[in-house]
């Protein structure tokens, strides 16, 4: 099955190089030149992914993520833009951005991202069957015992 990957960006040569990129890797790209048609083509089939532009036709492209985040599960968002400012990765972080890219970015750091984002959103969603939540679950566990405070009984100084 085609994941499919809607981008937000109004930069018409980024935006056709990653379509170009995305077709390449097997994914299904829809593009949106501005927050309307994003809008629209979120709510028609929700993707299983968003690649968003901070600024996109001099509005605050952060502003769609309401919209993103309205239903559970939450779509992914991977957040580009061209702010090198802490300002904007704070509120990025604040939001829920999965990702933030500033630009220019590597096709190849894209696509890993895009892929460790899918990959890690599937095993969550997969249950508690699957063997690796089982081992990240042992982990946890394994690292609750050994974090026992000095008065417990079972404390042992290391």
């Amino acid at each position: 099955m085609r994941r499919r990957i809607l981008i937000v960006d109004d930069n018409k040569g980024l935006l056709e190089s990653l379509i170009e990129l995305l077709e390449r890797q097997g994914f299904m790209p829809e593009p949106a030149d501005d927050l309307g048609l994003a809008r629209k083509l979120y709510s028609r089939q929700r993707p299983d992914l968003v690649l968003l532009d901070c600024d996109v036709r001099g509005c605050d492209g952060l502003e769609l993520f309401d919209d993103f985040r309205r239903e559970p599960p939450a779509t992914p968002v991977i957040v580009m833009t061209a702010r090198d400012d802490s300002r904007t990765s704070t509120r990025c972080r604040q939001l829920g951005a999965d990702s933030l890219l500033n630009k220019p970015f590597s096709m190849d750091e894209l696509i890993d991202e895009i892929r460790r984002i899918l990959l890690t959103r599937t095993l969550l969603l997969s249950g508690p069957t699957h063997p690796f939540k089982l081992l990240v679950h042992r982990r946890t566990e394994l690292f609750i015992e050994k974090r026992r405070e000095p008065n417990d009984p079972g404390h042992k100084p290391e």
